[in-house]
């Protein structure tokens, strides 16, 4: 299987149905993100997981022979030790390939960064869903 989630599947289920390495990678990443921050949710969006507070902060895709983690204010991340790709407005993703990559990419401080921006960007309490 590849592309998105479908309709009434978990995105456990859709990990275990994808290609051994994008699964790992995408188990990885989900776990990463919810050790760097628990207060962001996940949810199934357009059929990717999403992770979203005041607005969305990331959400993971398949994109061919590999699982690209979108950043969705990418555009005002400082890293230095891994490469963001895109030249939209403001969406900057992290090509992976292998889960093995993810151990030297900083992809908890990418998140924590990401939701701290999305923090001062609203003042006041977060909206509600």
């Amino acid at each position: 299987m590849r592309g998105k989630i479908p309709k009434g599947m978990s995105v456990d289920d859709w990990a275990k149905v994808l290609p051994k390495e994008q699964g790992a990678i995408v188990q990885e990443l989900r776990r990463t993100i919810r050790k760097a921050a628990p207060e962001v949710p996940e949810a199934v969006k357009w059929g990717w997981p999403w992770y979203e507070l005041n607005a969305p902060i990331a959400f993971i895709i398949v994109a061919g022979d590999h699982i690209n983690l979108q950043l969705y204010r990418g555009n005002e991340l400082k890293s230095d030790k891994v490469r963001l790709e895109g030249t939209g407005r403001s969406i900057r993703h992290v090509k992976i390939f292998k889960a093995a990559e993810l151990k030297a990419m900083p992809i908890a401080d990418l998140i924590r960064e990401s939701v701290a921006l999305d923090a001062a960007r609203v003042k006041g309490p977060r909206r509600k869903k």
